[in-house]
């Protein structure tokens, strides 16, 4: 679906020339997908892996400097200006240009010199808070528009601590969590303590591929071609999934009961692991043992939370890339929807509307349906037969507003399969 590419370019290119901006052949462009977390929930920050694609919907960046330090940034689809000054001023939190603002204080602070300033216009086609990872696709188009006007690619602190589209993601990740990033110094970020999963989605996907990335550090472990005569259908529920508020607290909680059973795994055995996936690599790591020590410390919520991990590290993700390999699509949809109901049960993130979309999916004859992102809201994805995948989607769509048709202005609902992830500039990929 690549005219939804270029429809964004349209769109901004029509919004340069109405606004009185100048000519758009002044501006250079970025475009950055959202993603699908085919399988890998709430794994990342952890230490787990994941199985991703980039989709063919997304945001589009148009870019070009200015003779100040100024960040001002036209958002399309909001109506709204920003004019951020990264050197000073900060951000009232909850605001849409928090996330620019965030990127530039890095750009200017992670790589000083030049802090060249430039006026950013941005549309997207991606459903909003809808679970696509909009907001890691802001940081990433921002970061591409900020660091090529400046050249970071060529600062010697830039080509010290990142060499490659996985380094990227990791360090952008650090931009959206707050966190420093080898010798990188951080920020406040935005108040998410999220991982690079989404960012290597969009950096590191490939047309046709599954990515199956090991995190914390990002790792390829390896590209899996999407089945032949299969697609996806993905729609968004119209609950949204914002990371702000009460939402990002739930968000975070998942977040920090990883931490805390590192935390208690260490004092216990006097270990020094940095997240759940390493400790599951520990030659004296026993499950039984663990269980027993939440059982005895009364730590339900401990329990759960590791049980999820657990079963989606280490059965559903390698049951589904073991389905793939032998060509077993009803085996791969069963697992795609066992991983959902772990989540719904486990790790306790799902709503009404994305349970309601899983079960009409599969009664419609889905091999698998899944909720995806951080939860709470968001979309659903089916996997179907690409000769059904038309009809499956208008009926899924249909029924489901039948059902809810409260959220009938905020679902969306289109049939994909995994895309190329986001150009970067050139002076980036020499390196």
């Amino acid at each position: 679906m690549p005219a939804l590419n270029d429809s964004v370019k349209l769109s901004i290119e029509s919004y340069i020339r109405a606004s009185g901006l100048g000519d758009p052949g002044q501006f250079k462009h970025i475009f950055a997908p959202g993603r699908v977390e085919v399988l890998g929930k709430h794994t990342d920050y952890a230490g787990g892996s994941s199985i991703v694609a980039a989709l063919s919907i997304g945001i589009g960046f148009a870019y070009r400097p200015r003779t100040d330090s100024l960040i001002e940034v036209h958002a399309t689809d909001l109506g709204d200006t920003a004019v951020l000054d990264a050197t000073g001023s900060n951000v009232a939190e909850g605001h849409w240009s928090a996330y620019f603002d965030q990127v530039a204080k890095r750009v200017f602070n992670n790589f000083p010199g030049r802090n060249t300033g430039a006026t950013i216009i941005v549309s997207s086609s991606l459903p909003p808070a809808a679970g696509m990872s909009s907001s890691s696709a802001v940081v990433i188009g921002a970061f591409l528009c900020l660091a090529d006007l400046n050249d970071c690619f060529a600062h010697e602190a830039f080509k010290a601590n990142i060499r490659s589209r996985l380094d990227l993601a990791d360090y952008l990740s650090t931009v959206e969590n707050g966190g420093s990033y080898r010798h990188l110094s951080g920020n406040t970020g935005v108040g998410t303590l999220g991982g690079s999963e989404d960012h290597t989605a969009i950096l590191a996907s490939l047309p046709l591929q599954l990515g199956w990335f090991n995190y914390r550090p990002t790792e390829l472990r390896k590209y899996i071609p999407f089945p032949d005569g299969l697609d996806l259908a993905l729609i968004s529920s119209g609950v949204v999934a914002e990371k702000s508020g009460s939402a990002r607290e739930d968000y975070n909680r998942s977040a920090r009961l990883c931490h805390e059973i590192v935390q208690i795994w260490n004092r216990e055995t006097g270990s020094e692991v940095a997240n759940v996936g390493s400790m599951l690599n520990c030659i004296d790591f026993s499950i039984s043992s663990l269980r027993k020590l939440f059982t005895r410390m009364n730590r339900d919520d401990l329990a759960l939370r590791f049980e999820h991990f657990y079963r989606e590290e280490t059965v559903h993700i390698p049951n589904f890339v073991s389905a793939v390999s032998e060509g077993d699509y009803e085996r791969m949809g069963t697992v795609i929807s066992q991983s959902f109901a772990d989540a719904d049960a486990l790790l306790g993130n799902q709503t009404e509307e994305t349970r309601a979309l899983v079960r009409i999916a599969e009664s419609l004859g889905a091999l698998g349906a899944s909720a995806f992102g951080a939860g709470f809201g968001g979309s659903v994805y089916a996997l179907v037969r690409q000769d059904a995948a038309a009809t499956f989607l208008a009926d899924w769509k249909k029924t489901y507003l039948q059902q809810f048709p409260q959220h009938v202005a905020g679902v969306e609902a289109f049939i994909d399969r995994p895309q190329k992830g986001t150009n970067v500039p050139a002076s980036f990929a020499r390196n």
